[in-house]
């Protein structure tokens, strides 16, 4: 015969629980967090567009002077990072600036998505200084109600 243990509550087990899923809610809530601090602390980073179409999540980062070898996209779960590096030009000392303006170096942005992504399905792409990121929605797996059948117990049968 099999029989169930009672469940014991226990307040170290408890209380790790609590702690772990605290920990998990601080750091899924990071980058949502983040956002109304960005300008205030100087954030240079580009500003995104985020959109859905379709049933896709489209993502727009404006990216000029990047060629598309010098931009990864990467995507896990619901985080989309897009990193950029310009190498630097050779400088030329040749004729009279009067002003030089434009920077080198890296691009780095982490956004959350609005839901989870199917990243294998998802495109690229780079025109006129824009990057659009298509990345098809992940299907939600539906709940399925599963029927509970009672066992009736033939004489002699003990479970």
């Amino acid at each position: 015969m099999t029989w169930l243990a009672p469940y014991r509550n226990d307040p170290i087990v408890d209380m790790r629980r609590s702690v772990d899923r605290m920990f998990e809610l601080m750091e899924r809530s990071m980058l949502d967090l983040s956002a109304p601090f960005e300008d205030m602390f100087g954030f240079d980073g580009p500003a995104v567009n985020i959109r859905e179409d379709k049933g896709n999540v489209i993502v727009e980062m404006p990216l000029p002077g990047f060629n598309d070898e010098d931009i990864d996209v990467n995507v896990q779960g619901d985080i989309l990072t897009i990193s950029a590096e310009t190498k630097h030009q050779e400088e030329r000392n040749e004729g009279g600036w009067y002003r030089r303006e434009w920077r080198y170096g890296n691009v780095h942005r982490s956004v959350r998505l609005p839901a989870e992504v199917n990243g294998d399905k998802a495109k690229a792409e780079l025109q006129n200084g824009i990057l659009t990121v298509t990345l098809p929605r992940q299907k939600e797996n539906p709940v399925k109600q599963i029927a509970v059948k009672a066992r009736k117990l033939l004489k002699g049968e003990n479970n």
